[in-house]
């Protein structure tokens, strides 16, 4: 019986610093269609790429509920933008429990910079590797703050997908490393079963490019 593999090892052909993730899934049984097709449109974005080659034939099929179609939204400055996403990850945390909210920062270096952030202390569980994931039994009502990478085989209710942002592909030079951002982004969004919300930084270019696909074909929501 076909299931989407939460084992990361045979989810992924490699989940590591410097690496890319290859996502082999025919079918989606834990996330809603509306987020399902969010990945099969970020898929299809960069045919020049042959991302769907190498992740395998995928179909946004999903046995589960419809839900909220995904959103985005640019915060004017990274103040706005931790402040407004913390403020909704735990108003949600408080009402599904803080094991299913997570906040995924796509920057491994503003996701370091954020974990010092007074402004936010005191409101999230921080899994900065693998080896981390048991702490996850002592979140409570606060969110779990953590990137893509270390949460990789985990499932929350709701995500929110932080800094994805045209700064840094712009900075990324080559095929290898364009695909890791957007199998990167991939992967957080795909650990969102209910939920899929994304912010990105207009002090860093708003969004990236990898997002223009989903919203032309209406699969992400842009909020004003």
């Amino acid at each position: 019986m076909g299931r989407i593999r939460e084992d990361a090892a045979n989810t992924f052909k490699s989940v590591g610093a410097g690496e890319t993730e290859l996502v082999e899934l025919t079918q989606v049984f834990r996330s809603t269609p509306e987020i399902a097709n969010f990945l099969h449109d970020l898929d299809g974005s960069f045919p020049a790429l042959d991302l769907a080659g190498e992740w395998g034939s995928y179909f946004p099929n999903s046995n589960e509920p419809h839900g909220d179609v995904p959103t985005l939204v640019v915060a004017p400055t990274v103040t706005k933008l931790v402040d407004d996403v913390f403020a909704g990850a735990q108003a949600i945390a408080h009402q599904q429990g803080g094991r299913q909210v997570a906040v995924l920062c796509m920057n491994d270096e503003l996701f370091g910079k954020y974990l010092k952030f007074g402004r936010i202390a005191g409101k999230f569980v921080a899994l900065t590797s693998r080896d981390e994931i048991a702490e996850l039994k002592y979140a409570g009502k606060r969110c779990v703050f953590s990137t893509p990478d270390y949460v990789a085989g985990l499932q929350f209710h709701t995500v929110f997908l932080i800094n994805v942002d045209k700064a840094d592909l712009l900075d990324e030079d080559g095929i290898g490393k364009r695909r890791r951002f957007v199998s990167r982004c991939y992967l957080g969004a795909s650990r969102a079963s209910k939920n899929l919300k994304i912010a990105c930084n207009a002090e860093r270019g708003g969004p990236a490019d990898v997002l223009n696909g989903p919203i032309q074909a209406g699969s992400l929501k842009r909020l004003t």
